[in-house]
């Protein structure tokens, strides 16, 4: 077999590049929300099975409800009102009875709630005055352990808001405690980060490139660290992005057009940063497998060049370079779910200057015939790979969640379309190579973007 790899390398005259890049998503198809939508999040609030999005608009200041048919496509928006200057819309069971209700940070310091009938609609309201002025973000989560979800508000004066649940969905005025950050804090995001089973915040604060790291000491009450991100921090998401069982934290940086990916130790310590390139003004970041390979990929949504970014997982928490997609005019806020039930991630993006949701269906698992080494080129370098791996080496970077085959499943290396990967698709990519074989083929029960 070594010899055989000494072959291959000699021949790499003879590659040729397809330079192929994967589709993963489909085109976007556009709904109208109504004037700026700059805010979107996704639920099932009509409690068919599917899952419908909620937008929230700024002229006038509306949620707008856009209910899911059941195959991914949505009806008109229905609208319900919100106090005046609302920016971030978040879904939450916030009172205990099942349903997701709505809950929008106002920029003049409140949070405005409509609880969810049941069924979809929003007739009850309640307006807290008291979160801390220029909110721009608030996002449920059970905090100090009795079992209900609080709210956390962020401002960009530099601090969170703690508002405690009673236990109906209402919070009382006594029942907020506010912690500093650091300047420009403008999203946050709750989720275990030292392991011990409570929600720590994650907040990424816009004016002091610094992601503030806020510890639970399991009863709603936080310590802060800081960390440095970007330059110009506008959105945080926290998923564990390389496999040890912590939750990572990866940012989209505004004026650096990047995002920054924090690796945790397992402790909530943060002490590297690596920076992956995006588009123009990246304003919002999402983190789903969206490849199904078991790992978590990103997307980011670029303000200014009208487009997301998709950043494939290599598998250990790094990422490749990113794969575009055309959405609307100002792209400002991404969230992932399975809209079409069959599934994998779709995206939702609202654009704040078309008026529109971006609505891009997943394709499945994305992957050129034969580009194992997954370099975006189809040519002797893949054949090297393919003999490296099949002689005991490292795993090629993607692969695809395919039943009934075993996972992971490395389709791209199954290039004469047989639905295994082994010697005899070396033996066949090299006679393609060398103009013997007239394509390289793929496994038939799990097709390229299929």
């Amino acid at each position: 077999m070594k010899n055989i790899l000494l072959f291959l390398i000699a021949i790499c005259w003879l590659c040729i590049s397809a330079g192929a890049q994967d589709s993963l998503f489909a085109p976007s198809v556009n709904y109208q929300t109504g004037n700026r939508p700059s805010s979107i999040c996704a639920a099932d609030f009509d409690s068919d099975g599917d899952i419908d999005l909620a937008v929230l608009t700024i002229d006038p200041d509306w949620f707008r409800m856009l209910m899911n048919n059941g195959d991914g496509t949505f009806q008109a928006a229905v609208n319900y009102g919100v106090g005046g200057d609302p920016t971030f819309v978040f879904a939450s069971d916030l009172d205990g009875d099942g349903h997701k209700d709505l809950i929008a940070s106002m920029f003049e310091g409140s949070v405005f709630i409509r609880y969810n009938d049941g069924d979809g609609t929003f007739d009850d309201w309640y307006y807290y005055p008291y979160a801390g002025e220029y909110s721009y973000c608030a996002i449920a989560s059970e905090l100090d352990g009795d079992g209900d979800n609080d709210i956390i508000v962020a401002s960009i004066l530099g601090w969170v808001t703690e508002l405690r649940n009673n236990g109906d969905g209402t919070f009382p005025g006594y029942s907020q405690e506010i912690y500093v950050t650091a300047a420009g804090s403008r999203s946050v995001f709750p989720i275990d980060l030292d392991g011990d089973s409570d929600n720590d915040l994650a907040v990424a604060n816009r004016w002091s490139d610094s992601v503030s790291v806020l510890r639970n000491n399991g009863d709603g009450i936080f310590v802060t660290i800081n960390y440095g991100a970007g330059d110009g921090p506008r959105s945080v998401f926290a998923y564990d992005l390389d496999g040890d069982q912590d939750n990572d934290l990866a940012v989209a940086n505004q004026y650096s057009n990047d995002v920054s990916i924090l690796k945790n130790d397992g402790n909530a310590i943060f002490d590297s940063v690596v920076h992956y390139s995006a588009g123009i003004q990246p304003f919002s970041v999402f983190a789903a497998d969206f490849d199904e390979d078991g790992d978590g990929d990103l997307a980011v949504a670029n303000y200014s060049d009208d487009s997301i970014s998709v950043l494939i997982n290599l598998g250990d928490g790094t990422f490749g370079p990113p794969y575009n997609y055309a959405v609307g005019d100002g792209p400002c806020s991404i969230f992932a779910a399975d809209f079409d039930g069959d599934s994998d991630n779709d995206l939702a993006i609202t654009n704040d200057l078309s008026d529109d949701v971006s609505i891009l269906m997943n394709l499945g698992c994305p992957y050129t015939p034969g580009d194992i080494n997954a370099d975006r080129q189809v040519n002797c370098n893949d054949v090297v790979c393919a003999v490296s791996f099949l002689t005991g080496g490292g795993a090629p970077p993607y692969s695809c969640n395919c039943p009934p085959f075993e996972f992971p499943f490395y389709a791209s290396g199954d290039v004469n379309g047989n639905c295994a990967f082994n010697g005899m698709d070396v033996t066949y990519y090299v006679a393609y190579l060398k103009g013997i074989n007239p394509a390289l083929l793929y496994c038939p029960d799990c097709p390229p973007a299929r």
